[in-house]
């Protein structure tokens, strides 16, 4: 099963829906059945199918021995330039993203992330899923441990603010917010804009955290 193949299966997966309906879903899909087709099957044959729908899921988590390319799983090796990237991607969500996040991560390939990704996409879904769940899992991980920076902070408001809450955020921030950010720690690094982008991602969310403490601080004490 190739990469894009998974990610069309796996977005049939809807918390509303009911166990049944997403393993019918998949039995159409995955052995070309119709709707009439698997309503006609008996809950034996049913449960057979949903038996193999999951085996071939667990399998897909399973790296083959023979596969040769690399990935990044820890998420605190990677460079900031990688995770603003990787943050942007996951905008559209995890499962269409899967393809891009692999490229970001991918361990010697040369070729312009695009193309990365596409070949990737391409590929058999278990030399990609099992290193990119990893990441994700650390990447995840990575971002709970910086969660004061990703918070707003609280402010007291009276009754005439309580509508500004319900505001959208400005376009800006949603375009630009990690640019922004980028610059910020370019100043306080003293390096070109270009170059923030090529330092390890700790190093970038350390210099995010103290300027934003700074920032708060100041604005304390100058009240």
């Amino acid at each position: 099963m190739k990469l894009s193949d998974w990610q069309r299966i796996a977005s049939f997966y809807d918390e509303e829906n009911d166990e049944v309906e997403q393993a019918a879903l998949l039995i159409c899909d995955i052995y070309g059945f119709s709707p009439e087709q698997v309503d006609q099957l008996s809950p034996a044959v049913f449960q057979l199918y949903s038996y193999r729908v999951k085996r071939l899921f667990d399998r897909m988590m399973r790296r083959p021995w023979w596969c040769r390319l690399r990935f990044q799983t820890d998420a605190t090796q990677i460079t900031f330039g990688q995770f603003v990237e990787i943050k942007y991607f996951l905008q559209q969500g995890a499962i269409d993203a899967m393809h891009l996040v692999a490229a970001s991560i991918q361990i010697g390939g040369y070729a312009d992330h695009k193309i990365r990704a596409e070949r990737l996409r391409q590929t058999n879904a278990r030399n990609v899923l099992p290193d990119v769940n990893q990441f994700m899992v650390s990447f995840n991980a990575l971002i709970d441990s910086y969660s004061g920076l990703f918070e707003k902070e609280e402010e007291e408001e009276d009754i005439d603010e309580a509508p500004r809450r319900k505001e959208a955020e400005h376009p800006f921030i949603t375009q630009y917010g990690w640019i922004f950010s980028a610059k910020k720690v370019a100043e306080h690094e003293g390096m070109k804009l270009e170059e923030v982008f090529g330092i390890p991602v700790i190093q970038a969310l350390n210099d995010l955290a103290y300027l934003k403490g700074e920032a708060s601080y100041m604005k304390k004490i100058n009240k």
